[in-house]
C-alpha cells in the first residue's frame, strides 16, 4: 500500500511517519507549500492508495492574530489536496476535537454537534466539510479523525505538558508551579494515536467499504481518537511537579484566554467498535516517558 502523507516534519507526524515505515509501509512525504496548487499537483504526479492528511497550523491562540493563515492553511490546503482526488483512493483527514467547542453533554461522541469558538476549529470543520462532500462526488473511501489533546516526546513548548515540564525542571523546587486556568482535556499519549492509523490503514486495505460515503447512505465516517478520560490543567501539572521534583506544588492563576474551551471529554467508543482499537499507553505512562525524553535536554 502507497501511502502520501503531509505534515510528517509535526508532532504527530514524525511519530506517525516512523511507526508506518516500521509497520512495512511505503509512505511518501508531501514537504512542499500546501498553498500553492502546483507544488500540491507536481507531488501527486503518481497514484497514491492513502493519502494521511495530517499539514495544518495547530496552535489555538495564534488563530486570532492570523485566521487568514489558518484558514489558508488548513481549509485550502485541504481543496488542494481533494482538487487532486484522481491521484489518490483513499483520503484519512485529520481534523481535531476543538470542532466541538463548548459542549454540555459528556463525554463528546461523533454525533454531538459541532461548535467551534476559535479561527483555528472553524478551519478545520470547513477542511472536513470540503473532505466529505468532494469524497462523496467522487467515490472516494474518507476517514476524518478528531484527536483530542495529544502530548509525548518532541512536542513544542508553546504546548501544554512540554511547557509545564520545562518549568518544573527550571523552578526551584520550593517555588510553585504556575498554572493558567483549569480547564479539562481528554490527554491522549501520541503512540496510542499512531496504533490507530495503522488500524485503521489495515481496515481500509481489508475492507472495500470503510470509508465509503454515498447519497444514498449519508453516514458522516467521523472517528474521535481520545483516552476516554478527562484531567484538570492543575491535576496535570501535580502530576509533572510530582515526577521532575517529587512534590505537587502548584499554584492556579487565572486564565488570560477569554474562549477556552472549559471542557473537552471524548468517547471512544465508535473507533473500538469498528476498528477494534483502545488507548494501549495510559495518561501516567505516558507522561513518565515524556517526562523522562525532556529531562535529557533540559537537566
Amino acid at each position: 500500500m502507497n501511502i502520501l502523507m503531509t505534515g510528517s516534519t509535526g508532532f504527530i507526524g514524525r511519530h506517525l511517519l516512523h511507526r508506518l515505515q516500521r509497520e512495512g509501509y511505503f509512505v511518501d512525504e508531501f514537504l512542499d507549500d500546501l498553498t500553492i496548487p502546483s507544488d500540491v499537483s507536481r507531488k501527486l504526479q503518481r497514484r497514491y492508495d492513502v493519502v494521511i492528511h495530517l499539514g495544518a497550523l495547530t496552535f489555538v491562540p495564534s488563530s486570532w492574530d492570523v485566521p487568514e493563515s489558518y484558514m489558508e492553511v488548513n481549509t485550502m490546503g485541504t481543496l488542494n489536496i481533494l482538487k487532486n482526488h484522481r491521484m489518490w483512493d483513499s483520503l484519512i483527514h485529520f481534523s481535531t476535537s476543538h470542532v466541538y467547542g463548548l459542549q454540555t453533554k459528556f463525554p463528546i461522541t461523533e454525533d454531538s454537534r459541532p461548535n467551534p469558538l476559535d479561527p483555528y476549529s472553524v478551519s478545520k470543520l470547513a477542511g472536513e466539510h470540503l473532505a466529505h462532500v468532494y469524497c462523496m462526488k467522487y467515490k472516494k473511501r474518507l476517514i476524518i479523525l478528531r484527536p483530542f489533546n495529544n502530548f509525548g516526546e518532541g512536542q513544542r513548548e508553546t504546548f501544554l505538558i512540554p511547557s509545564l515540564i520545562k518549568r518544573a525542571c527550571t523552578n526551584e523546587p520550593y517555588i510553585p508551579l504556575e498554572v493558567r486556568g483549569n480547564s479539562m482535556r481528554d490527554y491522549l499519549y501520541v503512540e496510542n494515536t499512531c496504533d490507530a492509523v495503522v488500524k485503521i490503514v489495515e481496515k481500509l486495505s481489508e475492507d472495500e467499504s470503510f470509508g465509503r460515503v454515498s447519497m444514498d447512505d449519508y453516514t458522516e465516517p467521523i472517528f474521535n481518537v481520545c483516552s476516554g478520560e478527562c484531567l484538570s490543567t492543575l491535576e496535570i501539572a501535580e502530576k509533572v511537579n510530582m515526577l521532575v521534583n517529587g512534590i505537587q506544588n502548584v499554584k492556579l492563576v487565572e486564565s488570560d484566554r477569554e474562549l477556552d474551551i472549559p471542557k473537552l471529554h471524548g468517547s471512544y467508543e465508535k473507533l473500538s467498535r469498528v476498528v477494534g482499537w483502545s488507548p494501549r499507553i495510559d495518561f501516567d505512562d505516558g507522561l513518565r516517558r515524556t517526562v523522562n525524553a525532556y529531562l535529557k535536554r533540559w537537566r
